[in-house]
């Protein structure tokens, strides 16, 4: 089962790095982004080993998910 982390309206550099990093740390490589509003840039100082997780994330649409996956799950924090 192939895992992918999707982030939707990302706004916060310190964020999109951490979770780049994250996802190296546990092996993780496919990370989408649907309407991405942060500093690329920035957000490579925050992801440290993990930059690479981060230049080869792609944007794409909500319904480009939808067909390439089978099962999404989703959380928000508001």
């Amino acid at each position: 089962m192939a895992v992918a982390v999707a982030l939707i309206e990302p706004q916060y550099p310190i964020n999109v790095g951490h979770i780049a990093r994250l996802m190296k740390n546990f092996g993780l490589k496919s990370l989408y982004f649907v309407r991405p509003n942060f500093d690329k840039t920035e957000a490579a100082k925050y992801s440290t080993h993990g930059n690479d997780v981060l230049v080869a994330a792609k944007t794409v649409t909500l319904r480009q998910l939808r067909k390439k996956f089978d099962v999404l799950i989703g959380t928000t924090a508001t």
